[in-house]
């Protein structure tokens, strides 16, 4: 993010990438939001599929697409807190979104490791900016659970979701994991940490 810029917590949308592009950009032309561009997925870098709409003067609404679950998202950007807000209510009055709520939820309801995994992926990719103690718990009881797939799932919400609490967590996690891979990545997202200059919790 920008420094000096607002960005809004991410909406994840109820359909499939495809319609849920679909539905952005139909609400964007009946908001009179005209298309800034396309930005073309990059995984190796870490980039989502992008497209991004003028929302207002230096507002835009972002409509992404995440290469690990698969989910599609909205957010919207801005220099004032309010006008995001505004501008947010607007795009949720167009667009069928996932409740927060449900999407913890659906952690815990989830079928098999797979579908847990995704579910943790896609909550942590729609949590708020604040701390949220149903997501954090969640996080830390399947890290340290015996599913590897489980494992990595957390480790990779804990980037989606880069609050300061989650740097213990991940301390604690490197300090009893003996899977090289898991390690490598739980270090690299702490990493991130640093670059993003997330403060201690």
């Amino acid at each position: 993010m920008t420094s000096g810029r607002y960005r809004s917590s991410n909406l994840i949308c109820q359909a499939g990438a495809t319609e849920a592009e679909e539905q952005a950009e139909r609400c964007a032309e009946s908001l009179g939001w005209p298309c800034r561009g396309e930005i073309p997925a990059d995984p190796d870098q870490g980039i989502p599929y992008e497209v991004q709409w003028w929302a207002g003067p230096g507002l835009i609404l972002h409509f992404l697409v995440d290469d690990l679950s698969g989910s599609a998202a909205v957010c919207v950007s801005g220099d004032s807190r309010d006008v995001v807000e505004a501008a947010v209510e607007l795009v949720k009055s167009q667009i069928p979104f996932n409740s927060f709520e449900g999407l913890r939820n659906a952690v815990d309801t989830a079928v098999g490791s797979m579908d847990a995994a995704r579910a943790l992926i896609r909550a942590a990719i729609g949590a708020p900016q604040d701390f949220d103690d149903g997501l954090f718990s969640r996080v830390g009881s399947l890290l340290f659970g015996a599913d590897p797939v489980l494992q990595e799932a957390a480790v990779w919400a804990v980037s989606y979701a880069p609050w300061p609490e989650f740097r213990a967590v991940l301390r604690e996690f490197l300090s009893v994991s003996s899977d090289e891979r898991l390690v490598l990545t739980a270090r690299t997202v702490l990493e991130g940490f640093e670059l993003e200059r997330i403060p201690e919790a």
